[in-house]
């Protein structure tokens, strides 16, 4: 028999043969073979707010999963800049990114790149931030 925790900050991603299953929400879960035979469990900390997985594009797809994730879609025009309680976690820049939506407030804005000059509110903190230059 095996046991699995999921801790409270914390999400349980099941694979079944390499496909995505279902999510396991924070508590204690026991199979009995059930997460043996082909099973695989990613269990992913959602402090780290950005979220990472080389399936991204197929898991962002699963209406559960999504909801606890804000989803950025970038074209090669666009930028966005990620707020996370406040303060500039980071600039980015084309393609899939994803950032948990708890238990941290994140607010994404998409900026359209265009020639000439940008402006923003928060300039200072921008220009501040390490990726600004790229």
């Amino acid at each position: 028999m095996q046991r699995i925790r999921v801790r409270k900050f914390d999400l349980a991603l099941r694979f079944q043969n390499g496909d995505f299953v279902d999510i396991l929400r924070p508590g204690v879960y026991y199979g009995l073979g059930r997460f043996l035979r082909g099973d695989r469990i990613v269990v992913v900390d959602r402090r780290e707010t950005h979220f990472e997985h080389d399936q991204l594009d197929v898991l962002v797809r699963d209406p559960e999963l999504r909801n606890e994730l804000e989803v950025v879609d970038l074209v090669d025009d666009e930028r966005a800049f990620v707020w996370k309680q406040g303060r500039l976690e980071a600039i980015l820049g084309p393609g899939l990114h994803a950032y948990w939506k708890e238990p941290f407030q994140v607010q994404v804005e998409v900026h359209r790149v265009t020639p000439g000059r940008f402006l923003h509110d928060r300039m200072d903190a921008i220009l501040a931030h390490a990726s600004a230059a790229r």
